[in-house]
């Protein structure tokens, strides 16, 4: 047991210092108010924050542009976004500034095949939450017309789609989408096989379209991502034989 005046020199140490310490804070918080005034959280930090985007505005330019990071409205999220693939559509937009009636005629963020990380809720959204890796449906539909209600939303002649002029995308670094078209990816899928969720949707529906079953032979022109992704779809379908073929012969295969 230590002695009583061992003891109380050790408590003199001990508010000394704690006296030296708080006279150290006061002085640093005098120097640097401004700096140590309060801690931002997540939400401040993102709020002051810009986001880098890659924008198309005329044919043949592609460039990179600061803009402020979006608020999401009740019923979106806000997605710090991980990978980004590039489709054929988005080198149209570049190197033509457009793609048959759909005309680039303003400043317009490139890229729609799409994950990333939720960082902010709007306050309907209930299913998801920020830390949720998720990939995003690009299209948008209005979940009003015929089309929409008999559950071919994919045909909605007013969908918003990501990167259709004047409809800004997803090739930047935080991105607004409404959260009933962003899905939670689970554990064992990464976010770059994420963003090949789009692609692959499109070789889905080519297979059933083409009526893939068991034991059939398929023949894919193209061994491009599209290509690639509805090969392994249609091995998935139970196809026997899948022939790919491409102008560039190192590409062409047979599984």
């Amino acid at each position: 047991m230590e002695s009583p005046t061992k003891a109380r020199k050790l408590l003199a140490i001990a508010k000394s210092y704690k006296e030296i310490s708080k006279k150290k804070i006061q002085e640093l918080i005098r120097r640097n108010g401004s700096l140590v005034k309060k801690v931002l959280t997540l939400e401040e930090l993102i709020s002051k924050m810009k986001k880098k985007a890659l924008i198309s505005d005329s044919a043949g330019s592609v460039l990179k542009e600061n803009r402020p990071v979006p608020e999401p409205l009740p019923h979106e999220v806000l997605i710090s976004i991980h990978t980004v693939g590039i489709c054929g559509s988005d080198v149209h937009y570049w190197k033509h500034g457009g793609i048959g009636d759909f005309t680039v005629k303003k400043p317009m963020i490139l890229g729609h095949e799409s994950s990333g990380t939720v960082v902010k809720t709007g306050n309907q959204v209930k299913h998801l939450k920020p830390g949720d890796k998720v990939c995003i449906e690009p299209g948008v539909p209005c979940r009003r017309c015929e089309f929409c209600l008999n559950g071919r939303y994919n045909l909605c002649p007013d969908i918003q789609f990501s990167t259709t002029p004047p409809v800004d995308g997803s090739l930047c670094q935080f991105y607004c989408h409404d959260a009933a078209f962003c899905y939670k990816l689970p554990d064992n899928v990464s976010l770059e096989e994420g963003a090949l969720m789009e692609p692959l949707s499109v070789a889905v529906h080519a297979c059933r379209r083409s009526q893939v079953t068991a034991g059939k032979s398929v023949l894919i022109c193209g061994a491009d991502p599209i290509g690639l992704v509805n090969l392994l779809t249609s091995k998935a379908l139970g196809a026997t034989k899948v022939c790919i073929i491409d102008l560039m012969k190192q590409l062409t295969v047979t599984v």
